[in-house]
């Protein structure tokens, strides 16, 4: 009997067939750790993804197209205080979350939210994400410049600028330039003075921020997607799909190259001469005088010809010669099918369809297109969630922070229920409408039947239902003192199905 390293006997077939060796001799990856994996490869990965995304148009576009959707063109919190935790009345909270609202809308609007006054928060927003699509992460330095109105603002930092400094090694508590502690958090993050590589010559330094301060205050906002238990950074959305994105890329290249030159011939012109006149022409001996007369003529009549291609042209022809097209074989008549087989396959690894991957909606129809979108949306919630979760909430709280030690907004013993007086919701722009009439109907009904509200139904089309409920009222209130009626507007655009209650609801 033969034994196995455990004393056990030998089996001779693998309970898992993945684990064959049969078929799979030559793959035998190594397991190592979250940070063993990545962290030695990282920059060239970084750097590899970045390429893409300058010069390749359907991974620049993946990423609008999936910041677009995520970010979109707004991002806003509802406060919603706990009221309940804090002791207090839900008058209270409805009034305190309405001036909470209001004073973030003026921070997040105005320039000074950065700390180089040149970007909104919503701006910041969309370039984190977009860094955290590139990278894997984005860091970002809460900021406090007194001569401002609001002091507090955001320094958004390159990741490459987050290393380790010169004269310390990656271990146990370092890693890629964050220290962490025996529990695994992070305790402070070493930021160089500027990009490793860049135009500047100053030399490097770096500064050890701590993660938070002594009451807990963010000092760094770190933002990625952790995948695996002990990972430290981030892995961008591209490596998965790395290898085929440049192979494609590549291959497109080569495709449109030969196809370009391809299209620079035109015909080829055919000679039925002997070979041994040929010869002679373009190569007469020397004691010929009348060999190298002919050639001499030949080669003139030859030179002095126009074969230039142009509309109802007429192509002048020696004796024995006869005019072939080329017949090219490109473009690939596969080319389209394979290339279209990869992309569906890297929209796979990003979380999106084929058809918002590459905007072609040409082979799809509205029930599969409606399935798609729906598809796509679930990962994009679970996105904007993420987003929230580790970038927007923080930014937030570090506002209302601000605003509490301003006394800007009353919020007794904020310290010992940050929690409470920091919760809050968040409005993203819309997802859209396939069918805007079954989709109204739908929201309408969900209202009635008491499976959603008003505010859901509005936030799920990216507005604020208060908001929405003081531009109607306002509306409305000018449609009366103008004599304007709803059903006249309906019979204007030709549906006057609701003229009857339209009638009873600006009376």
């Amino acid at each position: 009997m033969i034994l196995d390293h455990t004393g056990q006997p030998f089996r001779s077939e693998p309970a898992y067939r993945g684990a064959n060796s049969d078929h799979h001799k030559n793959w035998r990856p190594r397991k190592r750790s979250a940070d063993a994996d990545l962290l030695p490869e990282k920059s060239i990965l970084d750097a590899r993804q970045a390429d893409l995304f300058r010069n390749n148009g359907v991974a620049k576009g993946a990423k609008q197209t999936m910041t677009d959707h995520v970010v979109g063109s707004m991002l806003m919190p509802t406060p919603k205080p706990n009221y309940q935790a804090l002791g207090k009345d839900p008058e209270w909270a409805r009034e305190w979350a309405r001036k909470a609202k209001n004073l973030f809308k003026l921070w997040a609007n105005s320039l000074d939210a950065s700390l180089a006054r040149n970007q909104t928060f919503h701006s910041m927003t969309q370039l984190t994400f977009m860094q955290s699509f590139d990278a894997g992460e984005s860091f970002a330095v809460p900021r406090w410049k007194k001569a401002r109105d609001n002091a507090f603002c955001i320094q958004i930092i390159d990741p490459d600028r987050v290393c380790t400094p010169y004269g310390k090694t990656d271990g146990a508590g370092m890693r890629r330039g964050i220290e962490k502690n025996s529990d695994g958090e992070a305790i402070a993050y070493h930021i160089a003075n500027r990009h490793p590589i860049d135009v500047s010559r100053d030399l490097l330094k770096w500064t050890r921020v701590p993660a938070r301060t002594p009451w807990g205050r963010r000092m760094v906002i770190h933002t990625y997607d952790i995948t695996r238990p002990e990972q430290s950074r981030g892995v961008g959305a591209l490596v998965s799909a790395l290898s085929e994105f440049k192979i494609l890329d590549d291959y497109s290249q080569a495709e449109l190259k030969a196809a370009a030159n391809n299209a620079l011939i035109a015909a080829f012109v055919k000679s039925d001469m002997p070979d041994e006149l040929i010869k002679q022409i373009y190569s007469p001996t020397a004691d010929s005088d009348a060999g190298a007369t002919v050639s001499s003529e030949y080669l003139d009549a030859r030179n002095s010809m126009d074969y230039s291609m142009s509309p109802n042209s007429v192509i002048p022809l020696l004796p024995n010669e006869d005019i072939t097209p080329f017949l090219p074989g490109r473009p690939n008549p596969s080319y389209s099918a394979f290339v279209e087989n990869i992309f569906r396959q890297i929209g796979v690894s990003l979380g999106m369809p084929y058809e918002m991957l590459m905007k072609d909606f040409s082979k799809t129809n509205y029930s599969s297109a409606r399935a798609s979108m729906l598809e796509a949306y679930k990962f994009v919630k679970n996105r904007r969630a993420w987003l929230i979760s580790s970038w927007a909430q923080p930014v937030y709280e570090l506002w209302l922070e601000e605003q509490v030690n301003k006394g800007t907004l009353d919020a007794p013993d904020f310290y010992a229920n940050r929690a409470a007086y920091c919760q809050c919701g968040w409005i993203a722009s819309g997802k859209g409408w396939v069918d805007p009439v079954k989709e109204a109907q739908g929201a309408k009904l969900r209202v009635e039947y008491g499976f959603s509200t008003y505010e859901a139904e509005c936030a799920e089309q990216g507005l604020d239902w208060e908001d929405n409920l003081e531009q109607i009222a306002h509306e409305r209130q000018v449609m009366e003192e103008k004599g304007v009626k709803l059903s006249d507007i309906y019979q204007l655009i030709g549906d006057s199905s609701d003229t009857e209650e339209s009638n009873n609801a600006t009376a």
